[in-house]
């Protein structure tokens, strides 16, 4: 496995994750401010997930998708789901990965991190790196603590 992806499984997916994400559970969502095309309804019960953990689950399908060789077990159980559901196009695995890349493009633009970025270069390398720098971020902690806990409260979708 390439180093890059390796550790961008070590860190994103089992340490942040918990190695297990949270269920999309069902939550209260403001129509008004949430959703304002439609009018009719103040409050609504809408099945739904925070938007960080849709924009992970994303990343890592991405990332399965570019290494389909080394994760062609969770993919094909994946595969084997649409094949047997006959809502699902042929295709849904692109359909899905174009999804996934258009979330994490949004994601990306609507946070606009400004951090700099340092490029580095070296001598007779037409190529520049940019190294990461710390960045503001919010508390992850918290947000999964919250999660988790409103998933023990609440029944996650798949169990209703």
């Amino acid at each position: 496995m390439p180093i890059f992806l390796k550790r961008m499984k070590e860190y994103t997916y089992e340490k942040l994750k918990n190695n297990e994400p949270p269920k999309p559970s069902r939550i209260t969502i403001n129509w008004q401010t949430g959703i304002p095309w439609i009018l009719s309804a103040i409050l609504a019960l809408f099945s739904g997930e925070l938007d960080v953990f849709h924009s992970l689950h994303c990343l890592n399908y991405i990332r399965m998708y570019l290494d389909k060789d080394y994760y062609s077990a969770h993919l094909e159980h994946h595969d084997s789901f649409i094949r047997n559901s006959s809502h699902m196009p042929d295709n849904w695995g692109q359909v899905h990965l174009h999804h996934c890349l258009e979330q994490v493009v949004q994601a990306v633009i609507c946070h606009a991190d400004l951090s700099p970025v340092p490029m580095y270069g070296w001598k007779g390398v037409p190529v520049f790196l940019g190294v990461g720098q710390t960045h503001t971020c919010r508390r992850w902690e918290s947000i999964r603590e919250w999660m988790d806990a409103r998933n023990e409260v609440r029944k996650p979708l798949e169990e209703e």
